[in-house]
């Protein structure tokens, strides 16, 4: 004995191959020695997590047929190691091994396994993993056996000793059972209790006669008790069975001769039994036993007719009964037609002003697009007034169309709720301030009070400023001069948000309250004159009730405010958007462990809603649409989403598009992501400032929808195609003589750049990994990773573990074996490296120093 790593080695556990010795121990695993370098590889629970169930090892042999292939006795069963790629296969007492402890290992001169437990002595078939046990009554002097006790002698012999002495014996001298024995019944129990023949009515003849077992249905638990008729050595036999018709499946029984079955349901049946020899082959004497449980009394044909004709005569009462209501509906039917008919009108009405406003788009817009483009030339006052009023005007006319459209989406159930994280408090006091103008120039009083408790929750901005904006709107054209308009907000129960519009106007005449929300309803010209459309009010009723909220109108007579409207809309808290680094460590998802890619994502930066809403039409069938309404909420977005490709206006508040796509290209973040940007002014000055900020490409407005999809497609498309070329480039394996660039001139990114130069200064560092990166490169995780599979297409850790490799075929060019390489491009295993140089470049690390280094 000698002493290898604190563990105990047998001579008899070596396995020696060329210059490497495999070595099993009984505590640290199974070693690796090369014999030329002196160089021990360990592979235990340490090294090899789950590789072993132990690493209690207590010997090994290797497959004659399959040099790779090394069988090891364990504490805890036999392990079949394939020495190559390590992948092993774990025997136990579920594939009828005796018993896990497993005490010695030989082979004899067939090819068989022969182990020695603490349960006999097991011979192992290594081919069908076949199991025949001999114990004490098969002539051992005892079934437990010792550590190490086993040998094989010059003559073909083998010995084990054991607690009771040494068993020697010719394994070639033992003669596998051929016998295929027949079973038979030893006892009936029904309902528990035994049955025999004569002395009960249910069994007329013994049990082995009959072939059809016929029971009433309260006699439906059966036990048979069988036996194989082999009587040399019948403790070795194993049953099975199964029950045609209510376990199809064979029940494995083992040595225990008994089938039961509990309140089996009515049917037919058949019982099939079979047993093996004492050299556990199955004998294909199966015993057959066909069991009928009979009906119960109401479920027999005759219950079953009586059934039928009783449902019949209801059916027929239940026919003359439909006749005579029918009779009565048709009453109700004439007038049912009439409402049909009003109902009808109200759809084609309906379809009318739908279709037309579809119709009225095109002109408008056409009208609305040249008045801009003059502002930009005609510089007169009057010229200017003139345009702003065209404009002004034709907004107004977009806006009924608008809400027309709206109004026949909501009737077709094609408009949908679509909320969104933000702070209701902001938006709603951006809405107020552009009623602010309108207020001062009509000299109002408007004031707005926000007693909301939270900030922020999950809203419709776009038909919440509809619902709002018409009851500011309505509030603002009925005020006299000198009134007052108030917009309150505050949360209460249920829970929600709560909108109070308040005006000091003339009121609403208390008959007609309940007709305000009605379409194309208007309020009557000698309680006011000003006129409207009459779907305003009718739109924000839709709109809240599309919410599951409410709305409801009181015009007081004697009190400061003349109408209040009140809204409910069952708006969701929302927790802050800004999460602290520590949350963001814990909630980020692992950057490997992304979702899986859908279709591309564009972040449309545009302050107009319709425009906006007119390329989302255009570009949504294909792509995930963000819309941001100006330059500081766009790169708020891009830096939250990481889009595929921004879309932005020229002119905007806040930020124009200049200086977003200048601040855009400057952060590490979003430098890759291609800008399209969009703008009037067709200039050539104006051109070259927006492509001299670093934006991608240039479309100038009005613009072909075909041109805009070409251009998206065409960005993408660029994308692409250098994703691919990353990638094929990163999988080829380089030749002699060729210089390995990990990352080709002519495609050079300084981002991907950046992280080769930390890779490779960290090179044959194995805990280098892509927590790592991200912190050196001053990124999160996720955004890295965001970045990195927009660029190539790779996750983070994928790029890592192949430019690694990519090294590693430098390395291995200059003459460094497989080892040395692992070691010097940070992988901590050899295997593991041999592993994923073979998955990337479908060759080993040994065959390429034999071949890729000479070329």
């Amino acid at each position: 004995m000698q002493k290898l790593f604190g563990a105990d080695i047998n001579p008899a556990d070596l396995v020696a191959e060329n210059d490497r010795l495999w070595i099993s121990t009984t505590g640290q695993g199974l070693l690796c020695a090369d014999v030329a370098t002196g160089k021990i590889r360990q592979l235990n629970s340490n090294t090899r997590p789950g590789l072993f169930p132990t690493d209690m090892l207590l010997g090994l042999q290797r497959d004659p047929d399959r040099p790779d292939l090394l069988w090891i006795a364990t504490y805890e069963g036999l392990v079949g190691l394939d020495r190559e790629n390590l992948d092993r296969q774990l025997f136990t007492t579920e594939e009828m091994l005796p018993d896990n402890m497993i005490y010695s290992i030989t082979l004899d001169k067939a090819g068989y396994l022969w182990l020695g437990t603490n349960k006999g002595l097991c011979r192992f078939d290594r081919v069908s993993h076949a199991v025949q046990v001999f114990r004490n009554g098969d002539g051992l002097p005892g079934d437990e056996f010792n550590r190490f006790h086993d040998l094989s002698l010059p003559d073909g012999r083998l010995a084990f000793g054991g607690t009771e002495g040494w068993t020697i014996f010719n394994p070639l001298a033992i003669k596998t059972d051929k016998f295929q024995p027949t079973v038979a019944f030893t006892t009936l129990k029904i309902n528990n209790t035994p049955i025999t023949p004569h002395s009960n009515s249910i069994l007329p003849a013994p049990l082995n006669d009959l072939t059809t077992l016929s029971l009433p249905f309260d006699k439906n638990t059966l036990t048979f008790e069988f036996a194989g008729l082999e009587y040399s050595n019948p403790q070795k036999l194993t049953y099975r069975y199964q029950l045609v018709g209510y376990n199809n499946d064979w029940v494995d029984a083992g040595n225990t001769a008994v089938a039961t079955f509990t309140k089996l349901p009515p049917g037919h049946y058949h019982l099939r039994i079979s047993t093996t020899n004492t050299a556990g082959q199955w004998s294909p004497n199966i015993r057959c036993i066909a069991v009928i449980i009979q009906p119960p009394l109401w479920q027999t044909w005759w219950a079953y007719s009586i059934y039928t004709l009783l449902i019949g005569m209801a059916i027929w009462r239940y026919r003359r009964f439909s006749i005579h209501r029918r009779q009565q509906k048709q009453e109700m039917e004439l007038k049912e037609k009439e409402a049909l008919q009003l109902k009808k009108l109200d759809e084609i009405k309906s379809r009318f002003f739908s279709n037309i406003t579809h119709e009225l788009r095109s002109p408008l817009t056409l009208i609305l697009t040249p008045a801009l483009r003059l502002r930009e030339t005609l510089q007169q006052r009057d010229q200017q007034q003139w345009l702003a009023a065209i404009e002004r005007n034709t907004q107004r006319m977009l806006r009924l169309i608008t809400q027309l459209l709206d109004l026949s989406r909501i009737e077709s159930g094609s408009l949908k709720i679509h909320e969104t994280q933000g702070s209701l408090r902001h938006f709603m006091g951006d809405l107020v301030l552009s009623f602010q103008e309108e207020a001062e120039q009509k000299t109002i009083d408007f004031s707005y009070a926000d007693n909301l408790k939270k900030e922020f929750f999950w809203f419709d901005a776009d038909k919440l400023d509809q619902i709002v904006g018409n009851l500011l709107a309505n509030a603002l054209k009925f005020t006299p001069s000198g009134g007052k308009v108030k917009l309150v907000l505050h949360s209460g129960f249920p829970q929600g948000v709560y909108i109070h519009v308040c005006d000091t106007g003339k009121g609403i005449p208390p008959e007609q309250l309940p007709l305000i929300f009605q379409r194309f309803y208007q309020v009557e010209p000698e309680t006011s004159n000003k006129y409207g459309s009459g779907i305003g009010l009718s739109l924000v009723k839709e709109l809240v009730e599309l919410h599951a909220g409410s709305i409801t109108v009181e015009s007081p007579a004697a009190a400061p405010w003349q109408t209040i409207f009140t809204v409910w809309l069952p708006y969701r808290e929302a927790p802050h958007p800004s999460v602290s680094p520590e949350t963001e460590k814990t909630q980020a998802p692992a950057a490997d462990t992304l979702p899986t890619e859908g279709r591309p994502t564009i972040l449309l930066v545009e302050d107009n809603q319709e425009l906006a809403g007119f390329i989302d039409d255009c570009l949504a069938s294909d792509y995930e649409i963000i819309h941001a309404a100006d330059g500081e909420k766009g790169f708020e977005k891009a830096i939250a989403h990481l889009p595929d490709l921004i879309i932005s206006d020229f002119m905007m508040p806040l930020m124009n598009g200049v200086d977003l796509c200048i601040k855009l290209k400057n952060h590490e973040d979003t430098s890759h992501i291609p800008v399209i940007l969009l703008t009037a002014k067709a200039g050539l000055e104006r051109r070259l400032e927006g492509l001299s900020s670093g934006a991608d490409d240039y479309i100038t407005k009005p613009f072909h929808v075909q041109e805009l999809q070409l251009r998206v497609g065409n960005l993408l498309r660029r994308q692409q195609l250098f994703r691919d070329k990353m990638r094929r480039e990163m999988s080829r394996l380089p030749v002699a003589g060729e210089e390995n660039k990990v990352l080709p001139d002519a495609m050079t990114n300084e981002f991907l750049q950046k992280i080769y130069d930390l890779v490779g200064e960290n090179l044959d560092d194995s805990e280098f990994n892509v927590e790592e990166l991200a912190r050196q490169i001053g990124m999160s995780r996720t955004n890295l990773h965001r970045k990195v599979k927009t660029l190539i297409g790779l996750p983070t850790g994928d790029l890592i573990r192949n430019y690694r490799l990519k090294r590693a075929a430098e390395y291995l060019q200059q003459g460094y074996n497989s080892s040395e390489t692992a070691y010097k491009v940070g992988f901590s295993s050899p295997a593991y490296f041999s592993k994923c140089f073979r998955e990337l470049y479908h060759v080993s690390p040994l065959e390429f120093n034999r071949t890729g280094s000479r070329g």
